[in-house]
């Protein structure tokens, strides 16, 4: 690791913490962690998951390479990847430096050059219109600046003012030059029905130059046609605004999406368009012109000359070069949010021909997806040892994989670590764990623990009705986990909806609490008033808005709290995923169990990873301080480790030892095996959720006699360590 640590340090994004949350003035993005799914190590693991994208191509780094930007509707989440620009590869990796540079954007967003510098702005949806931003980055940084709030378009000649240029915030325009001026015009559906509009931009002939948005409508028909309410096109209209005159649909706009490009050479634009009710995708030819358009043929399953795409709902096109032969290809991904598929939800068609006049080949069904962590819809990651080996392993829960007509089949994948103590690696065992989408659930959500006294780990599942599913592990001490629905409500605990658990001793007795996050913001905590063995959650005497804690922001009347609790340098603190994506940060827990915790930040760090953030943390790799996962609701992670992991060199080798007897029952003997001089050494006991139950200081040789008479019975982590060098090993108390 010393070898590669400069390299990684300069990789790696630096976050100032200014609450200190993790007794460091930092957080490090870490991107390196290496994730195996289906036998093959994944390139962009840590990205955040994709479901309903948009895409453009922009230079980020500066070396003259066009670079992907990828604009998500789930939480209006930006991502980023660098490309390598290598002739007929494909070869992009995720750069999240690069996408905190953009502002706050919504709905949809086209890169699109307006003012003919080289450098492509930001068209970006506004309430009922179009903003753009002006790239007005240098050698030195990306930076946008908003040049107009709401495009204004001049609909009749004898108009003395401008209106909004309409665009609703489900479609997607077509921004290109129609006209060969070199300034964007714009292609879009009329508010009022069925057919689309042309907006010239008279930038050139107004001012001679590109850089001014001044628009008028020249064509309120373009192409001479009407969509009707079945998705099929009646030709040589003139859009009259009367059913007569509007093929078999009448007015019936509701949402479409845009592609304009020219497929058959003829210089002319045609028209890929998506629609808000179907799943395929209309190619409409153009036997006019870009400016007056004259469709001629409607095609209903584009690429005809390739698998059509079939996406559940709305899909939405886009033209950009992927495999960097000068030709451009195309990205179809679905536009509904919530509405279709959220994993394997990206098409991609090579294009084997010219940029005017394309044929295009199905290539795969989750470009980008396929190198990520990506678990459709919501993502909920969870630590835990399943297979009591020593290291923590990592478990995703999610809203759900879309599988039509509304429906979701929920699960929870587990990722075991398959690295060392100090240094993990994650591999994909299975994305359905205990088989737990064979329950119906939705927006599971797990938590694991011991609530039977037997010293293995058992698990509740929170899910979207709100309420709490108690699965018993009833495989043998030293077995993996066998669950069993115990019970399907939980002590009729009921939070109303989108139950997110978490077990862990709250208040400081020896046994296991509950704090529970739910839609609308707040947390719910149940104290356990019963034993080790036979705990009780009692539901009456349930705390609502614990400590206070409220993560909705503004107005909004949901915030789907999902609560991370932990004890660091023997205090309590709290971290708290939101709707928002913020993370709330509290303090001030102990000892105010009843009262208000200390809101110490309500944007953590400064992290926003998507919309419907999930923290989940734990010390990784053994360095003494709490890294952190966050999901979000686009169905990937990130990871982000304390500061001080990075800034250590490895540790040169582990310590050898061995532990005998195991399993114990009053006292384990550990014989280590040194060579060299004589160094102090500490002596650690965790037990299965990391949690530190003892510690002591032995000077590092020979055999040491360690008691553990206080130990329940169950699988326990001794782990020996000085000043470079530590090891770990599981043993079992079992007194009968």
């Amino acid at each position: 690791m010393k070898k590669c640590i400069l390299p990684f340090l300069l990789s790696i994004i630096l976050l100032i913490n200014r609450e200190k949350v993790f007794s460091q003035p930092y957080l490090i993005r870490n991107d390196s962690i290496p994730v195996k799914i289906n036998s093959d190590f994944i390139k962009n693991p840590w990205t955040g998951g994709h479901n309903f994208c948009q895409f453009s191509e922009i230079d980020l780094n500066g070396d003259g390479i066009k670079d992907l930007f990828v604009f998500d509707r789930s939480g209006n989440k930006i991502t980023t990847y660098i490309n390598k620009g290598i002739p007929g590869v494909i070869d992009y990796t995720n750069a999240p430096e690069y996408a905190g540079k953009f502002p706050g954007l919504k709905n949809w967003v086209l890169l699109r050059d307006y003012n003919c510098d080289g450098k492509e702005d930001i068209f970006t949806h506004t309430n009922a219109g179009i903003a753009v931003y002006r790239n007005d980055s240098d050698i030195n940084e990306i930076k946008f600046t908003l040049v107009k709030d709401l495009i204004l378009s001049k609909y009749y000649p004898s108009d003395v003012m401008s209106y909004n240029l309409y665009v609703s915030s489900v479609d997607i325009p077509s921004v290109m030059d129609f006209d060969g001026d070199g300034d964007m015009d714009i292609l879009t559906f009329s508010s009022f029905g069925s057919s689309v509009e042309l907006h010239l931009n008279n930038s050139v002939q107004t001012f001679g130059n590109c850089d001014s948005l001044q628009y008028e409508v020249v064509e309120r028909c373009w192409g001479k046609f009407t969509e009707g309410m079945n998705f099929d096109y009646t030709l040589n209209q003139s859009c009259k605004r009367s059913s007569e005159n509007n093929g078999s649909g009448g007015l019936r706009h509701a949402g479409s999406t845009l592609l304009s490009l020219d497929l058959t050479g003829n210089g002319a634009l045609d028209l890929v368009i998506g629609d808000i009710g179907f799943s395929n995708m209309a190619y409409l030819l153009n036997a006019g012109t870009s400016t007056n358009g004259q469709i001629s043929e409607a095609y209903l399953n584009f690429p005809s000359s390739s698998s059509p795409v079939n996406l559940t709902l709305f899909p939405a096109a886009f033209y950009v070069d992927v495999d960097n032969d000068g030709i451009n290809d195309l990205l179809i991904s679905a536009n509904a949010e919530n509405a279709s598929e959220n994993f394997k939800s990206i098409w991609y068609y090579k294009n084997q021909n010219r940029n005017d006049s394309a044929d295009f080949k199905f290539v795969q069904d989750d470009f980008l997806q396929n190198s990520m962590i990506d678990v459709g819809e919501g993502a909920y990651p969870v630590l835990s040892d399943y297979n009591m080996d020593g290291k923590t392993d990592l478990f995703v829960g999610n809203y759900g994989y879309y599988t039509g007509s509304g429906n979701y089949s929920s699960s929870i994948s587990l990722f075991k670590n398959t690295g060392t103590v100090s240094v993990p690696a994650f591999e994909l065992v299975t994305r359905d764990y205990a088989n737990i989408s064979s329950f119906g659930l939705r927006n599971v959500y797990p938590a694991f623990g011991d609530l039977d006294g037997d010293g293995d780990l058992d698990m509740l599942i929170g899910e979207d009705n709100g309420q709490l599913f108690y699965f018993e592990n009833i495989a043998s001490i030293g077995s993996l986990p066998s669950y069993t629905l115990n019970s399907p409500n939980y002590f009729g605990i009921d939070v109303g909806q989108s139950s997110t658990p978490q077990l862990f001793d709250v208040n400081g007795d020896g046994l296991v609490d509950l704090l529970i996050g739910e839609r609308n913001g707040s947390l719910n905590y149940i104290q356990n008033t019963g034993s080790i063995n036979a705990p009780v959650f009692n539901s009456t005497n349930m705390v609502q808005y614990f400590g206070g804690v409220d993560v909705r922001i503004s107005s909004n009347i949901t915030g789907y709290s999902i609560p991370f609790i932990f004890k660091e340098n023997n205090t309590l603190k709290l971290i708290v995923g939101s709707e928002s994506g913020r993370l709330f940060y509290y303090n001030n827990i102990e000892q105010n169990l009843n009262g208000s915790f200390n809101l110490v930040s309500d944007f953590y760090a400064g992290l926003k990873e998507g919309s419907r953030t999930s923290p989940a943390g734990f010390d990784l790799n053994n360095n003494g301080e709490h890294d952190l996962f966050i999901g979000n609701y686009a169905g990937g992670l990130s990871y982000f480790e304390n500061a001080l992991t990075s800034l250590k060199t490895e540790l040169n080798q582990e310590i050898e030892f061995k532990i005998f007897p195991n399993p114990a029952s009053s006292h384990i003997k550990v014989e280590l095996i040194v060579e060299g001089t004589k160094k102090p050494a500490e002596l650690i006991i965790y037990n299965y959720l990391g949690e530190l139950l003892s510690k002591e200081k032995v000077i590092n040789s020979g055999t040491i006699i360690v008691n553990t008479a206080f130990l329940a019975d169950g699988i326990y982590f001794i782990m020996v360590k000085n000043e470079d060098k530590q090891a770990i090993e599981k043993f079992i108390i079992k007194r009968n």
